[in-house]
C-alpha cells in the first residue's frame, strides 16, 4: 500500500475478518481489520487510501453512529463522489463550489 517502515510496535491488534456466504478456494481473502498503536500512524496510513480501481484495497474509518448518519446524509445529498472524511471530519465538495467544506450537522446538509 506503500507504508514502508512500519514495526510491529506501530500495531495494536491485527484481525482476519469472516466473510458472509458459501466460499470457495478461488474466494478473494477475508478482509483484514487493523488497529494502530498510535493517531499518527493511523493517519500515516489514511492518507495513503487513494488506490486505483481493482486494487482490492479499501480503507476506512471507524465513525460514532451520529457521525455515520451524518456521512449518510451528506452522500444521499451530494453523492457518494463528493464526500468523504479525514480524521472523523465529514468533507464535501461540491462541484459548483472551488474548495471543500466540512459539515458538521444534518442541518448543513439540507
Amino acid at each position: 500500500m506503500g507504508v514502508t517502515g512500519m514495526s510491529s510496535d506501530e500495531l495494536s491488534s491485527v484481525f482476519r475478518l469472516r466473510m458472509s456466504g458459501p466460499h470457495t478456494a478461488s474466494d478473494k481473502f477475508a478482509p483484514i481489520l487493523v488497529r494502530f498503536a498510535s493517531k499518527e500512524v493511523d493517519q500515516k496510513v489514511f492518507s495513503l487510501q487513494c488506490k486505483p480501481a481493482g486494487s482490492g484495497i479499501f480503507v476506512s474509518e471507524s465513525l460514532t453512529k451520529q457521525r455515520r448518519d451524518l456521512l449518510n446524509a451528506t452522500r444521499d445529498r451530494f453523492g457518494v463522489k463528493h464526500v468523504w472524511t479525514d480524521c472523523s471530519n465529514i468533507l464535501v465538495k461540491s462541484p459548483c463550489e472551488p474548495s471543500a467544506w466540512k459539515t458538521r450537522s444534518l442541518g448543513e446538509c439540507i
